[in-house]
């Protein structure tokens, strides 16, 4: 062994072992017994000497106790009948001189019949064990040694040396329970997809954001179907809901269907998927009569409204060919009517991305988190100049929220959309139009303008 201090010997234990292995087999030819070189490496002294000495927590005995239990376990059969022989021979006499032979056999059945009791403990340990697992589903390690019967069944392993099962016993539960939760993720999902081909009314009365049995991916597919099942004209308590919310919000620029039945189809149809767009992008479900409901819908009426070369976002239909060719190679099977969904619902998606994170930025602005010249995230891009705050009216204005100007001119919306792609509104430049007035408006208020690095 190389050297090494205190500190360096306590952290290795290979290094103990080593030390241990040497020192009983140093102190055993000096001492003539395994127990006296035991009792030595543990007291200082041999058994005869060592009398009731202690570490402070355990006796000599209890040591010595322990020592033999582990040293009759590791032993062999073999080993277990050599040293009844050797100690039969040591007492046989002329009158009984088959002594060592009768200790041996003695020996062999003592061994066969510890190891059919160790065996059997460590059954009713591990049966114990997995049996309170499979019996208490979502119930945790804590839980267990809470339970009044984990003192016996560990105290069984440590006595049958099976110690190292105990170890295992934390990942069998998190394991277990890890399964419970798949099944049970599985069992749903499979009972939704039956509703869906079974019940279309009852699958669209479903909102699963709310879904806490979902993963955030299941969400985004069961809002996809609902989506296909509402083009197919299955009604939607929900949607029918946000549209007559937001008709009592906005009358005069709500479509209706008496006076303007393309408009109201177009509007009906890109709401749809403008909210399956903001909970997704916002990871929780729209609650319909709240405040938070309400500013919820007011965020997605703005969006549509938002006017892109004088045409309302809603009125869009013009889907990149560039977006077309992609969605084709992806599927070739995919409709026009798919694709149009896919694009808009990204393009929603993107753009409430953009509002959430400018939101998320000015209030950093104003406390005082990072200063002008070095704003972060998805507000300023290369070619941007600077950032408008509050104080200018632009379509995604609302009362108690930031108004943005994205600037107006004669940009077609696949440019529109390709920038908005990048992270930022388009620029002055890339309109080929003035500055707008809230762009002069926000120069002028050097305070409310943070200039791009």
């Amino acid at each position: 062994m190389p050297p090494m201090t205190e500190d360096e010997y306590a952290a290795d234990p290979a290094a103990q072992r080593q030390l241990m292995k040497f020192k009983l087999n140093q102190f055993q030819e000096q001492y003539g017994t395994a127990n006296d070189a035991a009792s030595v490496w543990f007291t200082g002294h041999p058994v005869a000497t060592a009398g009731g000495r202690s570490d402070g927590y355990h006796t000599n005995q209890w040591y010595l106790s322990n020592f033999n239990r582990a040293l009759a376990r590791s032993a062999s059969q073999q080993e277990f009948a050599d040293a009844g022989r050797n100690a039969g021979n040591s007492i046989a006499s002329t009158i009984s001189p088959n002594t060592g032979e009768i200790f041996a056999e003695h020996a062999q059945q003592k061994w066969d019949s510890q190891r059919v009791m160790d065996n059997h403990a460590k059954y009713e340990v591990r049966n114990g064990i997995d049996s309170w697992i499979m019996d208490n589903p979502g119930k945790s390690y804590a839980d267990l040694q809470a339970d009044p019967k984990w003192a016996q069944w560990s105290e069984q392993a440590k006595a049958t040396d099976d110690q190292a099962y105990l170890l295992r016993v934390p990942s069998m539960i998190n394991s277990h329970t890890r399964a419970i939760q798949q099944q049970t993720h599985l069992d749903h999902l499979r009972d939704l997809y039956v509703m869906y081909d079974d019940n279309h009314d009852k699958f669209m009365e479903l909102n699963p954001w709310e879904d806490k049995l979902l993963s955030f991916n299941d969400q985004v597919k069961i809002a996809r179907l609902q989506g296909d099942l509402h083009r197919q004209g299955t009604s939607d308590p929900n949607f029918n809901r946000a549209y007559s919310d937001l008709s009592a919000m906005y009358p005069n620029e709500v479509p209706q269907k008496a006076n303007d039945p393309q408009g109201y189809a177009s509007y009906k149809g890109d709401l749809y998927i403008a909210m399956q767009a903001y909970q997704e992008n916002t990871k929780k479900p729209i609650k319909f009569g709240t405040p938070e409901g309400n500013k919820a819908m007011q965020e997605i009426h703005h969006m549509l409204m938002t006017n892109i070369s004088g045409t309302p976002m809603y009125l869009m239909n013009d889907v990149p060919e560039q977006y077309i060719n992609m969605a084709r190679r992806a599927d070739p099977q995919a409709t026009d009517d798919e694709i149009r969904y896919s694009w808009f619902k990204q393009q929603s998606i993107n753009m409430f991305n953009q509002l959430h994170q400018a939101r998320v930025d000015r209030y950093a602005r104003i406390r005082g988190e990072f200063k002008p010249g070095a704003i972060r995230g998805t507000t300023v891009v290369p070619g941007v100049t600077r950032l408008t705050l509050p104080s200018v009216q632009s379509p995604f204005s609302y009362p108690g929220g930031p108004q943005w100007n994205w600037g107006a001119g004669p940009l077609r919306g696949g440019e529109f959309f390709a920038r908005l792609f990048r992270g930022g509104p388009p620029t002055v430049a890339e309109r080929g139009a003035p500055p707008t007035p809230g762009e002069r408006a926000v120069a002028a208020e050097g305070d409310q303008t943070a200039e791009a690095p």
